[in-house]
């Protein structure tokens, strides 16, 4: 019996050696393996593909600078700029942009990508899947002087503490979309003239491309801002258009004049308010008088319609 016991020990000895042996032999075939696609991958022309996939994919031009392959087949470059209205828009460079697969996807039909950014002092996290879904969410960011409105020359500042996007691109009926921000320490500035507005909140959801926003607030700043409205998006802001009923209300510490351009765009309410209609393109917005059936309560005007 105890010779039995022996030579079961020593086979158990030996089956543990091979065991190491051949484990050892698959860990440096997959070292070798890994090491292989590191050295002789094909980056510059995966970011050709990539550069293509975008410009195809999403409302906005992206230049890619040459990037470099990290663990985990990412994709890592710094300096590359994105223009987000094709139509002349805003260039912003990022100071760092990574991609990488969303490695659960690629099991599936609707493989997707993750988009990690640094820029404008913030934090920018993404994912793009093939069927056109995508998620948007954006933190820390600094706006400076942000544009707004080209022919008033209105520009927006402030932090932008977060901004969540959930949607479909192209957009298409039946998909659902989600726009939530929040910018603090925001000021607008119309013609030259700097007006702080506090913080700004802005809620909407709606099917496809067709938003109806069920919050748009300032406070905090020289102006309270309340409204509703809709927000239709096309791929550039010529093509999007926007119809908002609000109520705006000057704080004591606004400027006097700001009350005397008011006069001009609405009739002064009972609680010293103001409300108007902005309406058309977002180049392109005209104000007006709301009626006492519309306002920021009643009923507006879809974004879609004909002015």
């Amino acid at each position: 019996m105890s010779r039995f016991g022996e030579l079961l020990r020593k086979g158990w000895r030996g089956a543990q050696n091979q065991a190491k042996l051949v484990l050892g032999g698959v860990a440096v075939f997959l070292l070798a393996f890994l090491l292989g696609c590191h050295l002789f991958f094909p980056t510059a022309a995966v970011q050709r593909w990539l550069t293509g996939e975008l410009l195809a994919r999403v409302p906005f031009t992206v230049q890619l600078v040459p990037m470099s392959l990290r663990p985990f087949f990412t994709l890592s470059g710094d300096g590359s700029t994105v223009v987000v209205d094709r139509s002349g828009g805003h260039p912003v460079v990022l100071d760092e942009l990574r991609l990488k697969p969303l490695w659960t996807s690629l099991l599936g039909s609707d493989p997707g990508v993750s988009v990690q950014a640094a820029l404008l002092q913030g934090r920018l996290d993404a994912t793009q899947r093939r069927s056109g879904g995508f998620t948007l969410h954006a933190a820390g960011m600094k706006l400076t002087d942000f544009p707004v409105h080209q022919e008033t020359r209105t520009l927006l500042a402030g932090t932008l503490v977060k901004g969540d996007l959930q949607g479909n691109f192209p957009a298409r009926p039946g998909t659902e979309t989600r726009l939530s921000l929040e910018i603090d320490n925001s000021s607008l500035t119309v013609l030259g003239q700097p007006l702080p507005l506090g913080k700004i909140a802005v809620e909407g959801s709606g099917q496809g491309n067709n938003l109806r926003l069920t919050t748009l607030s300032a406070s905090g700043g020289d102006l309270i801002i309340a409204g509703t409205g809709t927000l239709l998006l096309g791929t550039t802001a010529a093509a999007s258009r926007i119809s908002l009923d609000l109520s705006l209300r000057p704080t004591p510490s606004a400027p006097p004049t700001l009350a005397t351009l008011l006069e001009i765009a609405g009739k002064r309410q009972a609680d010293n308010s103001y409300r108007l209609q902005l309406n058309g393109a977002f180049s392109q917005l005209s104000a007006e008088p709301a009626t006492p059936a519309q306002g920021p309560t009643g009923r507006h005007r879809n974004a879609g319609d004909d002015d």
